[in-house]
């Protein structure tokens, strides 16, 4: 009988145990992973948002390599409105990172799995924002996707950086 009452008694621990430790693992664990998971799924929205630039042409570098000058300032354009488009949102991101560094710093402390996964959402989420900013000025600059990948990197070349696109796709 004694047997019974300890065995009962431990199963019914290891039951709290099981469920304090599954209710703790969903919020701290789980439903991060989860908003993180969803975060990049909206990577999957690159592709849908380059198909809405109006200018299909498609385009042939010139033989010589060189810009016009109306390219230029159409590129200048471009890069003006996503800057001003992102500016706020990217201000916003840049104070949230420096705190979360000076409270790593000060506590002398790796990041924890949910200010990581809260880093990766916001990244996507800002991934998202500049593909839009970026489709948007350029159908307002009548720039193709061809055209601009072509300017973008001759400008880069022109000012002596080496420049490398990530393409999410």
């Amino acid at each position: 009988m004694n047997v019974k009452k300890v065995a009962l008694g431990c199963l019914g621990v290891l039951v709290v145990v099981g469920v304090v430790g599954g209710i703790l693992g969903y919020v701290y664990v789980i439903r991060p992973a989860r908003e993180y998971l969803a975060s990049f799924r909206q990577l999957g929205q690159l592709v849908d948002i380059d198909k809405t630039v109006t200018n299909k042409a498609s385009f042939t570098p010139p033989d010589n390599g060189e810009l016009t000058e109306d390219q230029v300032a159409r590129f200048a354009k471009v890069q003006e409105s996503m800057q001003s488009s992102l500016g706020a949102r990217s201000a916003e991101l840049k104070t949230k990172y420096d705190q979360l560094e000076k409270a790593q710093k000060d506590e002398n402390r790796p990041p924890t799995f949910a200010e990581a996964l809260g880093a990766l959402k916001d990244l996507a989420g800002i991934i998202v924002d500049a593909k839009k900013a970026q489709v948007d000025a350029l159908n307002a600059n009548g720039f193709s996707l061809d055209e601009y990948a072509w300017v973008r990197g001759q400008v880069y070349a022109a000012a002596g950086m080496a420049f490398s696109e990530m393409d999410f796709r």
